[in-house]
Formats: structure tokens, sequence, C-alpha cells
């Protein structure tokens, strides 16, 4: 569920950003392999789960996605937590520079991701997202305490203001059913 949930989010990020920033052609399913299968490490390790789900996805075979696509897709998940990308890291160093952008745009997405999904309970489903000037407002129902929910956005949130150029903010607003 957290998968799925998770991946949810990732696409509502990327439709909102794809106004102002560019994206590959393929990002969408690019992002969407990568948050289903972020966390399948977990079933190595959960302490260093992101680099074993990197090794598991780089060694799958997905119908459809390349073997270059799927080098991507294993790289998302390996930094949807922790370090950010290093030249050092021999997953992001055999990437060709448009890979790595695309890398770097879609790892910060899935990162904000999956903060929001960490109760695991799904609060962020009927989200909105609302640009203002260098400002991602995160409009949520106000329905309970997201205290937990801007802790992981705050730890997990650098990279996307680095790569976007936008902080982010969860705000509660009313919604009508």
């Amino acid at each position: 569920v957290h998968a799925s949930q998770v991946a949810a989010l990732c696409l509502k990020f990327l439709e909102k950003l794809k106004r102002t920033f560019d994206f590959v052609p393929n990002a969408p399913l690019l992002l969407e392999a990568a948050a289903r299968l972020h966390d399948i490490g977990r079933f190595v390790d959960t302490r260093q789960h992101h680099k074993h789900s990197c090794y598991l996805i780089g060694n799958l075979q997905l119908p459809g996605v390349s073997d270059a696509e799927l080098h991507v897709v294993a790289a998302v998940a390996r930094y949807h937590r922790k370090s950010a990308p290093k030249e050092s890291h021999p997953e992001y160093m055999l990437l060709s520079a448009e890979d790595k952008v695309t890398v770097l745009k879609l790892a910060a997405i899935l990162r904000v991701a999956d903060a929001l999904d960490c109760t695991r309970q799904g609060r962020f489903g009927r989200m909105k997202l609302v640009l203002r000037g260098h400002t991602l407002v995160i409009q949520v129902p106000a329905s309970g305490d997201f205290r937990q929910e801007r802790l992981y956005l705050e730890l997990k949130g650098g990279m996307f203001n680095e790569v976007f150029g936008l902080e982010l903010k969860i705000e509660e607003v009313p919604f009508a059913s």
C-alpha cells in the first residue's frame, strides 16, 4: 500500500512540476517504477535497503524498460533516502549526463513523496499543489496532526530545494467534500 501511495504522490508532483521544469518524455514511467520498487531492498536489509533496492532493480527485467532506463530507475530508488548522488557512487558514475539530471529530479520527488507517507496512512491522497513564488505549497485537508510528516519533509526535502529551487510547505486548508 505504501508503494502505491508514494507512486501516486510522485505522479502528482511530476504533473505539477512539468509545467515549469523539463523532464524526459518517459519520466512518469521511470518515476512510477522507482516509487513502486523503492523499498524492495527491505527484503534483504532494512538499514541499507536503499542500496539493496538499487541492486535488485538494476538486475530485474521489466518489460518495455531498456537497460539504460532500468539503471535510472535503480538509481532513483537508491537515492530516495540518506545521501544525495555522488560521482564516487558506481551506480551514478555509469549514467550519462542526461540520465544523471533525470535521477536528481526524480529522486528529489521520490524523497518528498516518501516523506509525506511516512506514517503509512495515505493522508496526502487528497493534496493539492500550489506554486507560490519559490514555495511549493502542499495543501491537505485540515484533519489532524501533521508533525511527523513535517519533520520527515524537513529531513528529506533538501534535495528537492536544491534541484528545483523551491521550498516545500504543508498547509492545512478546509476542503469541500
